[in-house]
């Protein structure tokens, strides 16, 4: 799990969808938004909806697994950025290492994470 300076609030992802500064990136597992540039460390949340995986218990475990790609790739992610990751449904049953080059393009793709 994520320490909670690093995730994002409700309130916080509501005002990053009501930005105009938002960048998106399409990736097989996942979309990824990311909002605007502060001195904050950079904040994640990860959404799984109901209609990619039905039961709760599904959602979360796409989401402690998504946490975990993020976690080890926190000393290369530069600060300043608020990032909503939308879970795709071909991430279901997807091997980690498929997960975390997946992110890893889309991250780069969007100049969150340094090369």
């Amino acid at each position: 799990m994520l320490s909670r300076d690093r995730r994002l609030s409700s309130g916080m992802l509501q005002e990053m969808h009501q930005s105009d500064d938002v960048r998106v990136t399409r990736s097989s597992f996942f979309v990824v938004r990311r909002a605007g540039a502060e001195s904050a460390p950079t904040r994640f949340a990860v959404i799984v909806s109901a209609k990619i995986a039905k039961t709760a218990v599904e959602r979360n475990r796409i989401k402690r697994r998504v946490h975990g790609v993020l976690e080890d790739l926190l000393p290369r992610i530069a600060d300043g950025s608020r990032v909503a990751l939308y879970a795709k449904a071909a991430v279901r049953d997807t091997a980690h290492a498929a997960i975390r080059d997946d992110l890893e393009t889309a991250l780069s793709n969007t100049g969150v994470l340094h090369t």
